[in-house]
């Protein structure tokens, strides 16, 4: 390649530096379902959780409740149930008595203490804000399910971060196509990188690095314009597509 062909080359370098929404939307849709009440979401970890959800799921009332269950349901329902009445009920019966109450889950969690009912939480509600006011998300995860299918904890933590970028943010793309070969930054490409943490001078100094090094012919004044290009090209602040 002559000095023409380099520059023309330096100058026609296509670069690929933009959120993706179109994938972003796509890992969206793989890992929530809107809750039948529309006030949360249920996540589903690449649909392999199930994108149900009824409230007496979110509760696992342990053996040998009954007793506790009759006086509950009997408080709760104002003496419309006897003790007598509810002689031969199940506690599978009376579980469902008292979901059909309709109190919150808090509510319910409350009245489980309050008559010191043995019960598991099935779920973790994760709350998430976004970059504005207004911009929040509930979000219920069936860690029960989630340890069975994945084999381990469900760690909050971590997966409050990884929500925040499905709600919020948008994979990066990011990517340098000189001479028709294709360089790609993999710790941001792909990845959700926040308009907080990119970094425009990190990635002008790997793609540089990168094709530099695999363009060895390239001298000081190559290299002087190659930098230049890269610099006017690569965005401070990516946009959406």
């Amino acid at each position: 390649m002559d000095k023409r062909e380099l520059t023309t080359a330096i100058r026609e370098m296509r670069i690929s530096i933009n959120y993706n929404s179109f994938l972003s939307q796509i890992n969206f849709d793989d890992n929530f379902v809107r809750g039948k009440k529309s006030d949360y979401w249920i996540y589903t970890n690449c649909n392999s959780l199930s994108g149900d959800y009824c409230q007496s799921g979110y509760f696992t009332i342990l053996p040998h409740q009954i007793k506790k269950l009759k006086k509950l349901l009997i408080v709760l329902t104002d003496g419309y149930y006897s003790h007598t009445g509810l002689i031969n009920y199940t506690q599978y019966q009376l579980t469902e008595l008292i979901f059909d109450e309709e109190l919150s889950n808090n509510e319910l969690q409350e009245m489980f203490d309050d008559f010191k009912i043995n019960y598991e939480i099935n779920y973790e509600v994760v709350k998430i804000y976004g970059y504005s006011q207004g911009d929040y998300a509930k979000i219920l995860v069936n860690t029960k399910e989630f340890k069975k299918v994945t084999g381990s904890e469900f760690d909050i933590k971590t997966y409050k971060k990884l929500f925040h970028n499905y709600f919020f943010d948008s994979p990066l793309e990011c990517r340098v196509n000189f001479t028709g070969e294709e360089y790609v930054y993999e710790n941001y490409d792909s990845c959700y990188i926040s308009f907080k943490e990119y970094d425009s001078d990190c990635v002008i100094e790997y793609f540089y690095k990168a094709i530099i090094e695999n363009n060895l012919k390239f001298d000081k004044v190559d290299k002087e314009m190659f930098l230049k290009e890269l610099k006017q090209k690569i965005p401070t602040e990516p946009e959406y597509l």
